[in-house]
């Protein structure tokens, strides 16, 4: 279940990501399946990228860049890296909303909300049912890869077996 905080007025949305500095490319926490994505389609080793340790069960931080503590793929002129290639991790999908916590009972719910101070809002496309329901579809397999994870961590696997499952989709 997805619970997304702060939506009421944003009737209009485009990233302005040179405008505001990527304001909101803090090194975003991901899932095993976005880091599966990433590995793939860089050549890059999971360690190279991400902390293996967990930040919160079955999610991992991306590694920052040196000199401003910016996410790791962040480029110089802003732009990103993973945008590039179409395989920027479910957070970053999500925008403009962050990520802003997980309840946890019968089903996971995921709380997002909208992130302050974006210059981009009010411009762009419509923010319409399709824009929600694309965040909607992010979120959705944002749960279940982090269901995923959990799941295969409780039966013991460490993080290199589960990394190397088949159950990681490695589409878009």
């Amino acid at each position: 279940m997805i619970e997304i905080i702060s939506q009421d007025g944003i009737e209009r949305w485009e990233c302005a990501y040179k405008e505001c500095k990527a304001l909101c490319c803090e090194p975003p926490l991901i899932t095993i399946g976005s880091i599966k994505r990433i590995s793939d389609a860089t050549g890059l080793k999971p360690e190279e990228f991400i902390h293996l340790s967990e930040d919160k069960p079955g999610l991992f931080r991306l590694k920052t860049r040196e000199h401003d503590g910016k996410c790791r793929f962040l480029n110089n002129d802003y732009s990103c890296e993973l945008h590039k290639i179409d395989k920027q991790p479910l957070f970053c999908r999500m925008l403009p909303f962050r990520f802003d916590g997980i309840a946890y009972g019968d089903e996971i719910i995921l709380r997002l909300k909208a992130i302050e101070g974006c210059p981009g809002y009010g411009r762009g496309d419509s923010f319409d049912d399709n824009v929600k329901a694309e965040i909607e579809k992010w979120s959705a397999r944002f749960v279940r890869e982090l269901e995923n994870y959990v799941r295969l961590k409780h039966e013991g696997l460490s993080f290199n077996k589960i990394f190397n499952k088949n159950w990681c989709q490695t589409e878009r």
